[in-house]
């Protein structure tokens, strides 16, 4: 637990965290910004002390250590790169604090320095560099010292889009010829779910979900993962669950939705009958007609072209549902449409 105490009063950005980051895996702390992710970062850094609880880095207990006794390297979002030295000396320097011999410096630099591949502006200052080269001027400091552990706080957060993306994938290909432990925050819930092996889901200093990203998609735990995770987000529609003739139904204003078929997930996850439906656009079908008698009627509100597909925002009722259909379609505001909803791809999220 970590509160910070103010003239306004005392806020808790860390309520009873607890969390077990396996050895040599890619961790990812996803959240908004003020989650309390970095936090987190800065408690194991040895930057920030917590009020309550203990912090082992393997069988050690790290609390009273001292952050240069941790044996951790931490980049952080605005890399704090030295701009009166060039390249070399910038990796150098946790070496030289250090006191490693010279020779010994020259061969860890240039080894890291050609991993990253930015062993040929080791003479160049970080003013020159771009953004992606400032990135991996920033790792390979981390990484020329071998710690036990690294710390990344959104290292890819002010690189361009196209960039970022490329760094992803580098970063990804890194880590796993590093074979070291790596926690690792972001606000881009992309960035998480492509990289991580494991991902905290983290808000209002609470670890929310815990999982596989393939988990966390498929089945988030609450309302907050599975409006954080996914995009184009998923739509969410507030319902109330009746039971007539043996049959499950989802009640809204506009629409009666059969879930007789998945009862036992209504059951799992209502307390009573108020509930949230919540339903991904990529699991909305678009249909010529009313196949079936669980096709929505619905009025397109705008659609949104994305190379062979395209975004439909659709009027159900007082529902605005967006649905991921085939590009090149003739659809325009105010025409009318059918959409049926993928049954085996509903959540349910107890509103109270």
């Amino acid at each position: 637990t970590k509160r910070y105490v103010s003239k306004a009063g005392s806020k808790t950005v860390l309520d009873k965290i607890n969390l077990e980051v396996r050895d040599k895996e890619f961790f990812v702390l996803a959240g908004p910004p003020g989650a309390g992710a970095t936090t987190i970062l800065r408690l194991i850094a040895g930057l920030e002390t917590p009020d309550s609880g203990e912090i082992y880095i393997g069988d050690q207990l790290v609390n009273e250590l001292e952050p240069k006794d941790r044996d951790v390297a931490m980049v952080f979002e605005n890399l704090a790169l030295y701009p009166n030295k060039n390249g070399f000396k910038n990796i150098a320097f946790p070496l030289r604090q250090r006191k490693v011999p010279d020779k010994e410096i020259t061969e860890r630099v240039m080894e890291v320095a050609r991993t990253l591949k930015i062993d040929h502006i080791l003479d160049r200052y970080p003013r020159t560099y771009s953004g992606g080269e400032l990135q991996r001027l920033a790792l390979a400091r981390a990484m020329v010292r071998r710690p036990k552990v690294y710390l990344l706080d959104q290292p890819l957060a002010n690189i361009d889009a196209r960039i970022r993306a490329n760094m992803r994938a580098e970063l990804k290909r890194l880590v796993r010829e590093i074979g070291q432990t790596i926690i690792y925050t972001t606000h881009d819930q992309l960035e998480a779910i492509s990289m991580g092996d494991r991902i905290g889901i983290i808000n209002g200093g609470v670890i929310r979900q815990l999982d596989t990203p393939i988990a966390l998609y498929a089945k988030p735990k609450d309302r907050f993962v599975a409006s954080f995770i996914g995009a184009p987000r998923m739509n969410f529609i507030d319902c109330t669950c009746e039971v007539k003739d043996g049959r499950t139904m989802l009640v809204q204003d506009s629409f009666n939705l059969d879930v007789t078929s998945s009862q036992a997930l209504v059951g799992r996850n209502a307390s009573d009958s108020e509930l949230t439906l919540g339903i991904r656009p990529e699991d909305i079908w678009l249909q010529p007609n009313r196949k079936s008698p669980d096709c929505l009627q619905g009025t397109v509100y705008t659609l949104e072209p994305m190379g062979s597909r395209a975004l439909l925002s659709a009027q159900i009722g007082k529902n605005l549902v967006k649905a991921l259909i085939q590009g090149g379609t003739n659809l325009r505001p105010g025409n009318e449409v059918w959409l049926e909803f993928n049954k085996d791809k509903i959540h349910l999220f107890d509103r109270k």
